[in-house]
């Protein structure tokens, strides 16, 4: 049975994925209205995976026997500034999701949790994969130093 702290973090950690969903929507949104669809299929994938996080969660929770909070979203804002800058954007989001999973994490490890410890342990080791793949793109886009290459680039991402 989870605690309400728990109880609580969790259902936060599920408005997170929720926002990150939002978030990678928009960015996917972007990249297709400046014809970047390589980088918009790439980024709408990322949503799709997004989403099913918060739906891992939402189902962890109903099988504790509660029933996930949903609580509204902010305004998704896409960042500005070109591929380079969103990517870099998306990098820094992944860490913050790091961060915030280890700390739900931690938090199960104080409730005396093993169950929920057991359940978020995939989701750390996804986030060393996400945070990896958005680091290589992060490098690769620095060494991209004009239109030819973000155009090979476009195209890797949309395969």
């Amino acid at each position: 049975m989870l605690s309400e702290i728990m109880y609580n973090a969790l259902c936060e950690q599920f408005t997170k994925e929720r926002q990150n969903e939002a978030l990678y929507q928009a960015i996917g949104d972007t990249f297709e209205a400046e014809a970047w669809h390589g980088f918009a299929k790439w980024a709408h994938k990322q949503a799709t995976d997004e989403a099913a996080h918060a739906r891992k969660i939402a189902e962890y929770i109903l099988d504790q026997n509660r029933v996930t909070q949903y609580h509204p979203l902010a305004a998704v804002v896409p960042p500005s500034g070109g591929v380079y800058q969103v990517f870099v954007f998306a990098y820094e989001n992944e860490q913050l999701t790091t961060s915030a999973i280890k700390t739900l994490y931690y938090l199960a490890e104080t409730q005396e949790d093993p169950q929920t410890c057991a359940f978020l342990q995939p989701l750390l080791l996804e986030q060393v994969e996400e945070e990896k793949l958005l680091s290589d793109a992060v490098l690769e886009l620095t060494r991209a130093t004009d239109n030819a290459s973000l155009l090979l680039l476009d195209g890797r991402y949309g395969s």
